[in-house]
C-alpha cells in the first residue's frame, strides 16, 4: 500500500470488517511496528518519531472506540507538523 497525503488533506478508511483499517491506524500510532517495508513521514523512517507524539497527532475517532459492528468512517488528517 502506498498513500501519499498532501497536508491540510483528509484520509477515511472505510471497508469491510477485518479488512485492516484499525490496524493501518495502529500502525502509523505504532502500537505495531511494521515487520516488512516502511512508513515514511515526510520521508523519515516512522521509528524515528517519537511514539507518544504520532499517537498525539492522530484524532480521536469514535471507530477506534467502538465495535468495528458500527460503520462510521475513520478519519485520519495530516497534522504530521511540528516537532518530532
Amino acid at each position: 500500500m502506498s498513500i501519499d497525503l498532501p497536508a491540510g488533506k483528509t484520509l477515511a478508511l472505510v471497508g469491510a470488517s477485518g479488512c485492516g483499517k484499525s490496524t493501518f491506524i495502529y500502525l502509523i500510532e505504532r502500537f505495531y511496528d511494521c515487520q516488512g517495508g516502511s512508513i515514511l513521514i515526510d520521508n523519515m523512517d516512522i521509528l524515528k518519531y517519537d511514539p507518544q507524539w504520532l499517537r498525539d497527532q492522530v484524532p480521536p475517532s469514535p471507530a477506534c472506540a467502538l465495535s468495528v459492528r458500527f460503520l462510521s468512517p475513520l478519519l485520519l488528517t495530516d497534522s504530521f507538523q511540528g516537532e518530532r
